[in-house]
């Protein structure tokens, strides 16, 4: 928070009469790679629309999937180079929009030590939780690809391209923070050096996963599975110890309209009178 400048104190008696203070919640989970990840978060559901932010940019545009997907053909075909960075502290570069009311913040719990009890934090930058955080953070994307001389596809907001002075194509895919980038080696290389210029990133390295798919590369060929989504399925429903589940329909049937006078008769089955439903 301090080497990014996202709040600073002020008393709570020098805020306007009636402002709005939010509280917020630690948001803790377990990563993939077994780290763990602790983040303090405003509860963005206690701003207010219209106030504290647009209504309109409360959501941020993410590469589509058939994009990953054209652009992976194009690196197998061309043997590319394909690598991942992550933005570290991503939404905490957002800037707020000119005219927005200030957004004040009750000291979040563990961080009493480190002010007096009287003090309320004023956010001057984004944070993650806020309902424009991840909009701020994309208008941010835009502005370092822009100084990158890259140019933004007309098709997907979220695919940056560049021609190199050699005539190599470069192209960047973000979502939110995670950035794709495919190219010949030398250029992929210099074109990271220039993101991390603009921002503080990490390096995760060749592509072998990106947005919830392992990429699996083999000669000639490359393979999405999603075995993290699978296991939780399985963990989740018990699958494992799960029987094959049966039907009332038989597959491929269709359903007909019920009948204005239809009537269950209870000494039948449903299935054996031919309706889907029976009002009674």
């Amino acid at each position: 928070m301090k080497v990014y400048g996202v709040w600073t104190p002020v008393r709570l008696q020098d805020l306007p009469e009636g402002t709005k203070v939010l509280t917020s919640t630690w948001a803790m989970k377990k990563k993939a790679n077994g780290t763990y990840l602790a983040r303090v978060v405003p509860r963005g559901f206690e701003q207010i629309e219209g106030v504290h932010y647009d209504g309109a940019s409360i959501a941020a545009p993410v590469t589509n999937d058939m994009s990953i997907r054209i652009i992976m053909v194009l690196a197998l075909v061309a043997g590319w180079a394909s690598k991942i960075i992550d933005v570290k502290g991503a939404f905490l570069r957002g800037e707020f929009e000119d005219g927005a009311e200030p957004v004040c913040l009750k000291v979040p719990e563990g961080f009493e030590q480190f002010y007096p009890r009287n003090v309320i934090l004023i956010l001057l930058k984004m944070i993650y939780g806020l309902c424009e955080a991840a909009m701020a953070f994309w208008k941010e994307m835009l502005k370092a690809f822009k100084a990158m001389k890259f140019a933004c596809s007309t098709a997907d907001p979220c695919m940056y391209y560049k021609w190199t002075a050699a005539g190599f194509l470069i192209i960047w895919l973000s979502w939110i923070d995670d950035c794709a980038y495919f190219g010949i080696n030398d250029d992929v290389k210099e074109s990271r050096k220039e993101m991390n210029q603009l921002f503080e990133c990490d390096d995760i390295g060749d592509m072998e996963e990106y947005v919830g798919c392992k990429i699996d590369k083999e000669e000639g060929s490359i393979k999405f599975t999603q075995p993290v989504m699978l296991q939780s399925f399985k963990d989740e429903f018990d699958l494992e110890n799960q029987h094959e589940m049966s039907t009332p329909a038989k597959p491929g049937s269709t359903l007909p309209k019920v009948p204005e006078d239809a009537k269950v008769d209870e000494s039948r089955p449903i299935s054996d009178q031919g309706w889907a439903s029976c009002s009674t």
